[in-house]
Order: C-alpha cells, then sequence, then structure tokens
C-alpha cells in the first residue's frame, strides 16, 4: 500500500532518483511476494470465519496478480522505456 501511494504522489522516477537502485528491488519483491502474501493471509485469517473456501482465495488472488502485473508493467515502463533497452530513467 506504501508502494501505490508513493508512486501515485511522487512518480516512479523521482522515487528512483532519491532512492537509487533499492526502490526497483523492493518493488520486484513485492510483485513476485505479493500474491503468496495474500492467500496466506486469507487462509490463516479466514479459518475462524470461514473464507477460505478455495474460489474466494483464487478469485482474490488472481485479481492481485493481475493487478501486480500491471503495476510492473508501468514501473518497467516509466524506468526504462518502451522497448527496455533504454537507459534507466529514459
Amino acid at each position: 500500500m506504501a508502494e501505490l501511494i508513493l508512486l501515485a504522489s511522487v512518480g516512479s522516477i523521482r522515487i528512483q532518483e532519491l532512492s537509487g537502485s533499492i526502490f526497483y528491488v523492493g518493488h520486484l519483491i513485492v510483485f513476485l511476494l505479493g500474491t503468496p502474501a495474500l492467500a496466506n493471509l486469507i487462509l490463516i485469517r479466514g479459518r475462524d470465519r470461514g473464507a477460505c473456501t478455495w474460489y474466494v482465495v483464487s478469485l482474490s488472488c488472481a485479481a492481485m496478480a493481475f493487478l501486480l502485473v500491471l503495476l510492473q508493467y508501468t514501473v518497467s515502463e516509466e524506468l526504462f522505456g518502451i522497448d527496455g533497452d533504454g537507459v534507466p530513467f529514459g
């Protein structure tokens, strides 16, 4: 959530300028671990409330994965250009 607020208010290029390469590494960690973390959270918290049916978990994780892929494309395009061969911050 903090990453989304920073990206919306400051932008990925400015965050990369301020923090260096640690931003992109952190962004990739959120991209790779976001969906499994959501699945674990639903399964662990949902045991008491009965919300851990397979379709609730799978639909929630699919929606989260879709949004994370869109965010990954947006950040990568802003930092490295549309073809990916451009210089950083192109």
